[in-house]
């Protein structure tokens, strides 16, 4: 589960922004039911959702991205050329931050031990890399690897923890080019030790965008397994859409389709390059007044039901498979009751046990009232005067605590709402 993501000096952020699923000490006493206990003392709770509000512009979707490049930059790193820059994205309104590095950090609980990794980059270098792991057993913080550039020598100082990491680190290092990370250049040289902290970051947040084709032809291409089928139309039904069957025809056979489906590395290359060269044609069935089965096209669906159809198959996936799931404003087409229906969808995984956790960008400040949703669970990110952005969570502002999040906000209280400025005469 995600404990912590913090960025730095990309787009919007110039200073370090944190992002935290840790419940506060007032929170967990209220609802401990819906709250993941993790064996430690730092972090003895951690939340399943969290929403976070701003204006126009104030940084929600700087923050997804920041997120976003890390998971990507990790999975790919390898493959930049010697010679190629790596695509960094510092605060761009301040000279000296366009000069400084950008840092990325996530904390995350995998198999009863808390990981602590984070880089540092500019264009041409990995500045510093680092991995630092904490086991439930010892409750004791080690350091499994540290990279960090030496600007007087030119050169990368190392230190490799050889007790609790096997391989032939040697030559890794020898392999890790400057603008390549050392944990991409591990896997790729098929290096055990690192391979499941590596899949973590890479393929446990599921981003999801209501602009991207890739959702829709996901859903479609599932529709051809009877189980997932039955829970997409489930999906559909509980939104008030009463459809009742869907039919799906592609331009590539069945088979073929239900092949790439069981291919390994499904959940991440199947998404991004499989299912694009594919094109899925849809109809949704309802019943008339007489109980006969009408069919409709997708094209002669409202816009919401078809965001609703792209989210289905994205979502439940990665539900049953217990991933961090980051949507950027996908409720914006879409009625609040359903936004609050997806919320529910999360909070009843957790009552069967599953890990699954929910962040949403969102500007619907209703989505917050949700009776699951605490103060500690709704963060802000505000514009500041210098153009730089503050991340921050609503249980950090002095509220009376009677008076609610909707109220607070829109009053303008706790920042994240657009300053109008008055046109001229």
């Amino acid at each position: 589960m995600l404990v912590e993501f913090s960025v730095e000096n990309h787009r919007v952020f110039r200073d370090e922004q944190v992002l935290s699923m840790v419940a506060a000490t007032n929170s967990t006493s209220e609802k401990l039911d819906r709250l993941v206990s993790t064996g430690f003392s730092s972090t003895p709770y951690l939340h399943h959702q969290a929403t976070i509000h701003g204006a126009n512009g104030a940084g929600k979707t700087s923050l997804v991205s920041a997120f976003q490049f890390m998971t990507k930059f990790v999975r790919d790193s390898h493959g930049l050329s010697a010679f190629k820059d790596i695509p960094t994205h510092p605060f761009l309104y301040n000279d000296d931050s366009r000069q400084e590095p950008s840092k990325y950090r996530v904390n995350f609980l995998l198999d009863d031990t808390l990981y602590e990794y984070s880089f540092t980059i500019t264009p041409r270098t990995v500045i510093e890399e680092y991995l630092l792991a904490c086991p439930r057993l010892t409750g004791r913080t080690r350091q499994l690897f540290m990279r960090k550039y030496d600007q007087g020598e030119k050169k990368h100082n190392w230190s490799v923890n050889s007790r609790y990491l096997k391989g032939d680190f040697k030559t890794i290092r020898s392999f890790t080019r400057p603008n390549a990370l050392f944990l991409t250049t591990a896997v790729y040289l098929n290096n055990d030790s690192l391979k499941k902290l590596y899949k973590w970051i890479v393929s446990q947040p599921v981003f999801i965008f209501d602009n991207d084709r890739n959702l829709f032809n996901y859903t479609a291409s599932l529709l051809y397994n009877r189980k997932w089928k039955r829970k997409i139309i489930n999906f559909l039904k509980t939104m008030d859409t009463r459809i009742v069957d869907i039919m799906v025809s592609s331009s590539v056979p069945k088979d073929e389709i239900l092949y790439d489906q069981s291919y390994k590395n499904y959940e991440n290359n199947y998404i991004d390059n499989i299912k694009g060269d594919t094109e899925f044609h849809i109809s949704f069935i309802r019943l008339n007044n007489v109980n006969q089965r009408v069919s409709s096209s997708l094209e002669e669906e409202s816009h919401g039901t078809r965001i609703l159809f792209q989210l289905a198959g994205r979502l439940l996936k990665a539900i049953k498979k217990e991933r961090v799931i980051i949507m950027d404003e996908v409720n914006t087409n879409l009625h609040p009751i359903i936004c609050e229906e997806l919320i529910t969808m999360i909070d009843e995984a957790a009552e069967s046990r599953k890990k699954a956790q929910l962040i949403f960008t969102t500007h619907d400040v209703t989505a917050s009232e949700h009776e699951n949703i605490g103060s500690d669970q709704i963060w802000l990110i505000n514009r500041n005067l210098d153009l730089s952005s503050s991340l921050y969570a609503f249980s950090d502002i002095d509220v009376p605590k009677e008076v609610t999040f909707t109220r607070s906000y829109l009053l303008g209280r706790c920042g994240g709402i657009p300053r109008i400025v008055k046109r001229g005469v």
